[in-house]
């Protein structure tokens, strides 16, 4: 049986998706990385629960719909790129989003959440980004580009929150198995 992890997440617009994937492909012959996401797997993590039992994952439908519905949606913005890990030989090439303190009162929230359902949960710092690409492989040194992921802003707006199961052998490897809207 296939590895399952879990994680909760905030759902990146088909139009910014596009922006990032557009940029990617201008780009991606020009470094060695191992793995480029799927334009259709970019997403916002708040928090990865890795593998999670049926009851745990019952436990943390049933206090998050307490939750969520009190929410209202809010704007994200695309920012700049970044890389997690040495920036020689990075482990993430990242999109960032603008500071936005709804994202991280929600985070906040939900990895409360988390915790009070028995889940562990991660204690660095929050860095909301969207994974681009994994695993630096180049010869040379990377060096981070000073190509914007676009020359506009991009803004969309947040309406929900997502429960995402991996499947490490498809692509897409992400499946969306529930939903939890914001207020309306």
């Amino acid at each position: 049986m296939e590895n399952t992890h879990f994680f909760l997440a905030i759902p990146i617009s088909k139009e910014i998706k596009e922006i990032i994937h557009r940029w990617r492909e201008q780009h991606h012959s020009n470094w060695t990385f191992k793995r480029w996401v799927h334009k259709e797997d970019y997403h916002i993590t708040l928090v990865f629960l890795g593998n999670a039992t049926k009851e745990q994952r019952q436990a943390l439908d049933n206090r998050l719909k307490e939750k969520i519905v009190h929410v209202k949606p809010f704007e994200l913005t695309l920012s700049s790129l970044g890389v997690f890990g040495k920036p020689e030989r990075p482990r993430i090439l990242w999109g960032g989003v603008e500071q936005s303190s709804p994202l991280h009162e929600l985070q906040h929230m939900v990895a409360r959440i988390c915790y009070e359902v028995g889940f562990t949960i991660e204690t660095r710092a929050y860095k909301p980004h969207i994974t681009i690409a994994r695993q630096w492989s180049g010869q040379q040194p990377f060096d981070l580009p000073l190509t914007p992921l676009t020359d506009k802003v991009n803004t969309w707006q947040v309406n929900e929150l997502v429960l995402y199961q991996t499947h490490l052998q498809r692509s897409p490897k992400y499946e969306a198995i529930l939903q939890f809207p914001f207020q309306n």
